[in-house]
């Protein structure tokens, strides 16, 4: 058990014993997101291998919310608070993985990191030349492989949109970027001596942006936090819709396109144009408040 929990936004944090004392809503957030700072759904991360029964728990686990969640806070919040968030949790997946810890980043990705000068402008390229493609007549025997082609290539814009509009938003805002270091869980785990705090301090750009090029920016869980606590960016309240995309992108990818029961994934034409129009209205969301004025 911890004596201090970071808020939802990262901003501040909470005691043990104040946690106790709010408010059934509030506690929840707080056990939401120290949640997902320490696990996450297998499908972001973990490989999977049919034969031998499903994911490899590469990084740790598999654990279960319940268990994990009760041990952490039953001397905090009362059992039925911990039980509604478990219920909610298990809704999304049932065995949950690790996270887990890079030390190595793809030196190739990182030279790319922060070089599109437009990335929602990117992304509506993107969608227009996948809505034609999704418009163009193909032979019966190949309409699912286009179909899967198309779902997944959606989901990678929609990665590449985020990654490089938050990138560009702290790279060229000071205060963004500091707001950002400050906030991060991950950052505030670091701990290194008073000799080094000129050379860390010189470094802190670099340190940043080898941090967000080891991101998985399909994982809204993550990403939605970050977006609000340096950029004052709040998601949607519902994004139910993209993440359920995201998982079955996971299956299309891994699993040659059967669910974990083995199944076979078939996809509508009408389900892949609702993934795209799902992807331009979010991006402009975000688009819309970085445009509003601050008062």
């Amino acid at each position: 058990m911890k004596s201090e929990y970071d808020y939802p936004e990262y901003t501040h944090t909470i005691s043990a014993v104040h946690l106790s004392k709010e408010d059934r809503t509030l506690q929840i957030d707080v056990m939401r997101t120290w949640f997902f700072q320490n696990y996450q759904n297998p499908v972001e991360e973990c490989p999977y291998v049919s034969k031998e029964g499903g994911y490899i728990f590469i990084w740790g686990g598999p654990y279960y919310a319940g268990e994990e969640l009760h041990a952490e806070f039953d001397e905090i919040v009362p059992e039925e608070v911990v039980d509604e968030l478990v219920e909610e949790l298990e809704e999304q997946c049932y065995e949950w993985s690790g996270i887990p810890d890079h030390n190595d980043f793809d030196e190739y990705f990182l030279d790319a990191v922060g070089s599109a000068t437009n990335p929602f402008a990117d992304l509506c390229l993107s969608i227009k030349r996948l809505e034609e493609l999704l418009g163009t007549q193909f032979p019966i025997h190949l309409s699912q492989v286009i179909l899967q082609m198309i779902f997944v290539s959606a989901i990678t814009a929609l990665e590449a949109y985020l990654s490089e509009f938050f990138i560009n938003e702290v790279s060229e805002d000071e205060a963004k970027l500091r707001a950002f270091v400050e906030n991060n869980p991950d950052f505030k785990r670091e701990r290194f001596s008073l000799s080094d705090i000129f050379k860390r301090s010189d470094a802190i750009k670099e340190t940043v942006r080898k941090y967000l090029s080891k991101l998985i920016w399909h994982n809204l869980q993550k990403i939605k936090p970050m977006f609000s606590s340096a950029l004052q960016i709040e998601f949607p309240d519902s994004l139910k819709q993209l993440i359920l995309a995201i998982h079955l992108r996971h299956d299309l990818v891994h699993r040659s396109a059967k669910t974990k029961e083995g199944e076979t994934i078939i996809l509508n034409q009408s389900q892949v144009a609702e993934l795209l129009n799902n992807i331009r209205s979010f991006a402009e969301h975000i688009e819309n408040v970085k445009a509003k004025p601050d008062f």
